[in-house]
Formats: C-alpha cells, structure tokens, sequence
C-alpha cells in the first residue's frame, strides 16, 4: 500500500471536480459553489494515506492549446515529482465529447492514458441501474474513453460523504493502477507537449487550407454584390471601417464619446472588382442611449440588406479585450441567433496601434475571453489601418477571407426568422430594473439602458424601509455565455445590504419556461449558495399580460420546467403589474410574503470571503479606471496624440475572481 497518494482531478465545467475532491478528502476543502480559475492544492490524510489533490481549472471544449501549457507550469509541480494519477471527472448525466478529451489529454503526452482513471460523479443518479450498465447504454463514445483509459473508473456519491468506502475503494484502484506501471507517476515531458502543440496547430491550418482549395474548386462565380454589416460598440471603428472598404467617406466618422451613428445607414461602391453594399449600425452596448430602440434599429440591417448580408463584421479595436466587447457579441447573438456566428469575421480596427506585433501575438497576449470569441467565429478575422485607406491590398485580403466564408456556407447569406422572438426576450430581462421601481414606487433604477454593474437604492414602502439592490442580467443561452464580470457582479451583489439580504427576487417572465432556461437559473443562483433557495422567491413580471388567466393557471398550464423551479423555491411566487404602480397593494403583498419567508430564519449569508471581495472591488476599480483611459484615448486619438506605447498591457488586466 502507498503511504502517499498524489491525485490530479481534470474535467469540464459543472464536473463535479470540486466536490468530488472534498468527498476524497472527507471534509470541505474547495469552493463548490464558484467557477474554478486556478490550480488548488489540498492535503489530509484519509485511510491510513497522505492524501495529495490538485483542483484544476474547468477546460473549455474549444480552447485546445490553452490548458496543457497551464498544466505543466502549475499542476504538476504542486505534487512534485508527479501525480499519481489523473482522475478524469466525468458527470453521469452529461455527454462528454470524447474528441475533445483525447485531444485534451494526448497534448500532455502519450502517456497519460496509463495513468488516467475516469472518475463517474453523481452516483446517486444511477439507482438501480449499475455503472456497467450505464457505459452500456451512453454508446462507443463513453464505451471508447473507457477504453482508452484501460477499463479503469470509479463512481462516486458526492451527496453521501458519509460512506468512506467509495474512498477507500478508489484508492486502492489508484494503487493497483500504480502497481501496473511499476510505480511509476506522470511527469509532462515538455519538449513532447511543445512538439504535440505545433503539430495539432500545423494540422489544422493544413486542414483548413485544404478545405478552403476544395471549396474554391468548387465555387460557382462569386456573388455579384457583397452584402456587409457592420456592428459593434459606440467608439469601435464601424464607420470609418466602412470608409475603408468602399474607399471613400461614405459614412460620418469621427472620434466621440457618443454615438456619431444612430440609425442604421447602406452605401455602395466597387472595391477589388467587387460591388460592396455596406451597412452601419448604432453602437451595441451604449449604456448612454436607449438600449432596446438600439437592438431594434441594429435588425432593421437585415431590411437594408435584403434578401440577407453575405457576412457580419464585428468590429472591435485591436486595445485591451474587455468584458464590454465580449457582451458585444452576446447582444448580437441575441439580436440575430446563434446562426449568426456561421456569418461573422471579427474585424480588428486601429491596426496602426499594434507597431510591430501581429495580430497573432496580441491575441495570445489577451487571454482565453478573446480567443474564446474567435473560436465562436470560427477563428474568422482580420485587421484594418484606417489610417492607410490607400493600402487597398487589407481590403482585397479581407473580402477573400469573406468569400471563403461564403463559400463555406454553400453560397447563401443569413436568413433570420426568430429575431422578434429573441427581442421580446431580451426585453424581458430590463423588467428587473422596472420590478425594483415599483417596488420603491419612484424611478430610481434605468430601465432603458443595460444594468452593467449591481445598484442599490433605498425609499420607505408601507412603513417599512427598504433596499433594493438590482443586478446585471445574465445570458438565457447558458452560463458559459455569462461574462465573468456579470457572475462577479452577481456574487458581489449581496455584499451591497449587510449582514446580508432577507430575499433574493428571481424576476422571470410570464412565459413557458424551457429546459434551458430553467438550468440557466439554476446554475446562476447558485453562484452565490446551494442554500440560495431557501431565501428566494419567484417575481413573475408583466402581470398585466395575465389578463383572464390567475398565476396559479399560469404557472399549472407552464409545465414540468416551470414547477420545478417553483418546487425549488418553496413554492413562493407573486406577481408585478409594472404598469400599475400606483397599485400599492401588489408591493405591499410582496413584502409580507418576504416578511413570511423570513420567520424564524436567517439572512442570506453576508460574503464571508474578503479575499474574493477585494478581489472583485479591485477589478471594480479597475475597470472605472480603464474607461476614463479609453475617454482620454479618444480624445487625444482626435488630436492626434496617442502614443503608440499606449497599448494593450497584459499587466493592466484585472485579477481573475478566484479564492
């Protein structure tokens, strides 16, 4: 038996890595309950064992290259000289992609199978069903990776920590497997890693530029006219972008730190032998205007492009990658569906800004949010002097980069038929800011613009005096689509009413709620607490639309999905006119229902975690600073004085929200 034992947990996000971990270890030793962003090394000893475990950070599917170099420089040298295994944390009800496992695993070496268990987590769902059973019916994929790591798993109950002979029992697996490799452990060799990265890299631009020359064979005579849409936050470079391509000054361009365009504009031209029809949109994401007239204005493109554009260019400005341009193209998605990205080549305005370094070494220097958004445009971009509009070979090169594309799409351009749907849900998630006024029966919260960061306001409502502090909205698609600084700001929300808030408000709409966003809520409360339930309560907004309907009609014809969520919250539900506030009864209702809720119970926990506070006041901070920077950067850039030194500082980025 082996008096140590040195345990890598790897897997993708909602795993179950963390808790798996505690249940080894036998006690709470990782945060659960939060996004892990960093290696975390834990030690005890459990069954006679000194037991070793290294928490990983939750890869991404898409992001192959990035997480083996953060592996070698951090997990591995946490359990010198090496891990004795690597558990591979699989949830028994997710379907994990065994393409993106392989190709994780094979860049840390070759060898890595011999030492890799796959770890099953949610145990309890099997029931009488046995794991056998279970690989049986989930197919070759699991059947394959079960394989792959020599028929070696395990299962474990995170929710019975109790029964450590689960523990015992994956333990003396480890060790059998150890003895199988003569006791031997995992070391990364770092020149195979290095060799494996350039050869995944080099095969798939051979791939890609082979698919581009089987297309190009095949390509029947190219569009007559390029139908192009430009979009992108106020400041980003659309307008002059569009002068670029079409070679003249078509559309007003001009450094402001308000929107120059403000209904959505078409020009034509001739460039590179092609006719061009270019449209400009309103800036997304301009918290000065009105934000749902903007998302309205920016669809009218799709009418000035009719039958539909051959290609969007999301424009962002080649400086520091922040969460505002990443919400830039959730807006889109939202606006235009996830078929849009099928469609779109990020363009990278202000190339003059970068000197002497490529395109491709300011993207590795921004981080995985960046990287991440390319992947999402299947790694479609380019990069525009605006400054040298008589360099007409950037142009040439960027629309052959978008007839690849086209051809790609089998020639078609985008076609939208569920935009309305989308836009009546994005609506739906500014009636926070409208709930919480009336709730304090004034305006006090924006309901025009997006809710960027938390807000608290405070009035005396039916003798009571209350706090209502409203939150940014987070994506309906999934959790991943949430930027970090939206998850920050919904942890950091409860720190705004101390000791802690008495009810957490979920406001949905009335609508028949999905699977999907049914999880979407789920995961996103529970960044705060698994306990968060017990303090919350259901806010159905727009109760207006119920009309002959009672709420509990609503919520009876809703649904499974719908009362699930309820079940999760106590049953505790109300109803919000929003467009009766002078209806003091509903708020009044509202609050002794809180009041009800709140007998003999508790406050929501008041953040305990200064460190994980400071953390979030300091990037707060920091990104206060960053936009007078970027406001004083427009200004002197329309003065001509912006040194080409001022540029994207990897060192100025703000500490990732990690305890």
């Amino acid at each position: 038996r082996l008096s140590e034992i040195r345990i890598i947990l790897l897997g993708e996000r909602g795993s179950g890595k963390s808790s798996a971990g505690d249940t080894i270890l036998g006690r709470e030793e990782f945060d659960t309950w939060r996004v892990t962003e960093e290696c975390v090394k834990r030690q005890s000893e459990v069954a006679m064992r000194q037991i070793t475990v290294v928490d990983t950070p939750d890869w991404d599917e898409w992001l192959i290259g990035n997480d083996p170099q953060q592996i070698r420089q951090e997990i591995v040298p946490l359990c010198p000289p090496g891990p004795h295994t690597l558990l591979l944390v699989i949830d028994l009800d997710s379907n994990t992609d065994w393409r993106s496992v392989k190709e994780h695993l094979d860049l840390l070496s070759k060898r890595v199978w011999r030492h890799t268990i796959v770890l099953f987590t949610w145990g309890d769902t099997l029931r009488d069903t046995d794991i056998e059973q279970h690989i049986e019916r989930r197919g070759k994929n699991l059947q394959g990776l079960v394989e792959k790591c020599g028929n070696r798993y395990h299962v474990l109950n995170n929710k019975n920590r109790g029964d450590r002979t689960q523990v015992t029992e994956l333990l003396e697996k480890i060790e059998d497997m150890v003895a199988g490799n003569y006791g031997q452990y995992f070391t990364t060799d770092i020149e195979h890693l290095h060799t494996e990265l350039d050869k995944y890299i080099r095969q798939r631009e051979e791939e890609r530029q082979r698919e581009i020359e089987e297309l190009r064979q095949r390509l029947q005579p190219r569009p007559s006219e390029l139908r192009l849409v430009l979009l992108g936050r106020t400041g980003a470079g659309k307008s002059a972008a569009g002068n670029t391509l079409l070679g003249s000054t078509q559309f007003p361009s001009r450094p402001s730190l308000s929107a120059v365009t403000q209904t959505c504009e078409r020009r034509r031209g001739e460039a590179a032998g092609r006719q061009l029809s270019v449209i400009d949109t309103p800036g997304l994401l301009d918290s000065r205007g009105r934000q749902r007239d903007v998302c309205l204005e920016v669809r009218r493109c799709l009418l000035l492009s009719s039958p539909g554009p051959h290609a969007f260019l999301l424009v962002l400005r080649a400086r520091r990658f922040t969460d505002e341009e990443k919400g830039a193209l959730l807006t889109v998605t939202e606006v235009f569906g996830e078929a849009v990205l099928n469609c779109t080549v990020v363009l990278f305005t202000h190339g003059d800004s970068l000197g002497q370094e490529t395109v491709e070494q300011y993207i590795d220097t921004q981080g995985r949010d960046l990287q991440q958004l390319l992947e999402s445009c299947g790694n479609r971009y380019h990069v525009l002097n605006n400054m040298d509009t008589g360099d007409r070979t950037q142009v040439t090169q960027l629309l052959e980069k978008i007839e690849d594309m086209v051809a790609r799409n089998n020639r078609g351009f985008f076609v939208d038929q569920d935009a309305e749907e989308r836009l009546r849900e994005r609506e739906n998630r500014y009636r926070e800011s409208s709930a919480g006024n009336t709730i304090l029966g004034r305006e006090e919260f924006d309901t025009e613009g997006v809710t960027e960061e938390c807000e608290r306001r405070q009035g005396e409502v039916a003798g009571r005096q209350i706090t209502v502090v409203d939150t940014p909205g987070w994506h309906l698609n999934n959790i991943k689509s949430t930027s970090e600084w939206v998850k920050q700001e919904t942890v950091y929300s409860v720190s705004l009413c101390p000791p802690g808030p008495h009810a957490l408000l979920l406001v949905i709409p009335l609508i028949t709620l999905t699977e999907k966003q049914r999880r979407v809520e789920k995961e996103h409360l529970q960044l705060l607490s698994k306990t968060v339930w017990r303090h919350t309560i259901v806010l159905f907004s727009c109760g207006d639309t119920l009309t002959h309907t009672t709420i509990e009609q609503h919520i009876e014809r809703g649904g499974k999905k719908l009362q699930c969520l309820m079940e999760k919250c106590g049953n505790r539900y109300h109803v919000l006119n929003n467009k009766n506030r002078g209806d003091r009864t509903q708020v009044t209702e509202l609050l002794e229902k809180i009041e009800d809720m709140v007998t003999g119970m508790s406050v929501f926990p008041y953040m305990k975690n200064r460190k994980l506070l400071q953390k979030i006041q300091k990037r707060k901070m920091a990104k206060k600073e960053r936009r007078k920077e970027e406001d004083v950067e427009d200004e002197e850039r329309g003065a001509g004085r912006v040194p080409v030194s001022r540029r994207h500082s990897k060192e100025s980025e703000p500490p990732n929200c990690k305890s």
